[in-house]
This record gives C-alpha cells, sequence and structure tokens, in this order.
C-alpha cells in the first residue's frame, strides 16, 4: 500500500473521530439515548462513543484496502471507489432506519454514518489523487 493512501486513511479516520465525537457529545447533551434494537424480544443496547470510533475505522481501513485493490486492477480507481463508497453509505443507512429507538437516535447515527464515509472518501480521495504512483503502470 502506498504512502498516499495511508496517509489518507489516517486522515479520514481523524475527521470521522473528530467530527463524529461532536455528534454523539451533542447528541448526549441533548438527551438522545443511542439506543438500538437489535431482534425481536433482544434488549435495548446502548451504542458507546468506543463502539462509534472503532467501527467507523475499521470501515475507512476497509475503504483503504479497496482504493489500493482497485488501483493495481482498474484504470480509473478514484471514480469506481467513489460510486462503490455512495453504494455502501446508502445501504449502511438501512441499519439505524430499522434498529435506532427514537428520532433523535435515528437522526445522530445516521449522521454519524454519512460523517464516517464523508472523511473516508475525503481522506482517501484527497492524498489518492496527488499520488503518482497510484495510477495503474
Amino acid at each position: 500500500m502506498t504512502g498516499r493512501i495511508i496517509q489518507g486513511t489516517l486522515l479520514g479516520v481523524v475527521l470521522a473521530l473528530v467530527f463524529n465525537g461532536l455528534v454523539y457529545a451533542y447528541g448526549q447533551s441533548r438527551g438522545v439515548s443511542f439506543l438500538v434494537q437489535q431482534g425481536a424480544g433482544a434488549e435495548p443496547m446502548a451504542v458507546s462513543f468506543l463502539m462509534v470510533a472503532i467501527m467507523g475505522s475499521i470501515l475507512i481501513i476497509l475503504g483503504a484496502i479497496l482504493l489500493w485493490a482497485l488501483s493495481r486492477f482498474t484504470d480509473n480507481p478514484l471514480m469506481v471507489f467513489l460510486w462503490i463508497a455512495a453504494i455502501v453509505l446508502l445501504i449502511s443507512l438501512i441499519g439505524p432506519y430499522q434498529m435506532a429507538l427514537g428520532i433523535g437516535s435515528f437522526f445522530s447515527l445516521g449522521l454519524i454514518h454519512v460523517i464516517t464515509a464523508i472523511a473516508g472518501i475525503l481522506g482517501l480521495a484527497i492524498f489518492f489523487q496527488r499520488c503518482e504512483e497510484c495510477v495503474k503502470q
């Protein structure tokens, strides 16, 4: 993996952590419960910021691996990556819609999904565009 993709991954993770932290803290201050129902009859589970941080970081790292792989096998890896990222973002919004308990939890968790996607895309796209060795040889 190139240094530029690693730098973009770090930028994306930092952006996601900062902005998701702001959303989470604001939601907590406004009384948002961040509760999700995982299945019928299951106890509601509170989503902690640690869970948000770990999952967001893992997804951005997986996005970086995908972008790196696409740079090896396609002529226009950034465009393919952006389309895949947009599709994954839309699919990921189904989770908060179906599982969040309360409108505040739904909007907060949905916004966290969007912020994570945008942070990862921005971090990776900014550094990938400046990477000469990332282009398929």
